[in-house]
């Protein structure tokens, strides 16, 4: 298990900037600090990291192990005041135990889940739609791939349908990229409007 372990932290850590932080806390729980990130970017990076662990797979013998991702998330946004870190941890945890218990792993943002008045804009979700999966190998040979307008509007509307199956699985990473950058500008265009 350490193996597998040292795998899934050397994976996520792939996905990290140089002021980012990631640590195991044991029994296959890990922590990630995310400097200067805002609650909403820290979602769009759980997504990434689950999306990325659940094609992880481990042969052992004649088994195989499947790598699944909880993610309980906080923020000091979700606080009036300065916080300890002892109860941002805390309320981490909180957060973490409700993704656990969710039969989808759905990620759980802490304020979200106790309803703070301050909490930050919620991602659009859908629940119990599975991940797409992308193999690790077309990873690797995706370069930066530009979608025409055509397929953009069609795989736009697919994903507004709930239909993520109908768009190729080559251009799934090229959705991501314009989408995030959507959803941050919407998220700081109702920041503004909440002040």
């Amino acid at each position: 298990t350490s193996q597998i372990i040292a795998a899934v932290a050397k994976t996520l850590a792939k996905f990290l900037r140089q002021e980012e932080t990631i640590a195991h806390l044991g029994t296959g729980r890990f922590a990630v600090l995310l400097p200067m990130t805002s609650a909403f970017k820290t979602n769009i990076v759980a997504m990434r990291f689950q999306r990325t662990v659940t094609n992880l797979a481990f042969k052992t013998g004649n088994v195989i192990i499947r790598v699944k991702l909880a993610a309980g998330l906080n923020s000091t946004e979700s606080y009036d005041a300065r916080v300890d870190f002892a109860d941002l941890f805390a309320d981490t945890e909180t957060a973490l135990s409700l993704s656990i218990q969710s039969s989808s792993l759905k990620i759980v943002r802490y304020d979200e889940a106790h309803h703070h008045d301050n909490a930050s804009m919620k991602p659009v979700t859908i629940s119990n739609v599975p991940t797409a999966e992308i193999s690790a190998e077309k990873k690797a040979n995706v370069v930066e791939k530009r979608l025409n307008a055509s397929d953009f509007k069609r795989y736009i509307s697919a994903i507004f349908n709930g239909h993520f199956d109908q768009i190729p699985e080559q251009d799934l990473l090229a959705m991501v990229s314009p989408l995030e950058a959507f959803l941050e500008y919407a998220d700081k265009k109702a920041a503004l409007k909440k002040a």
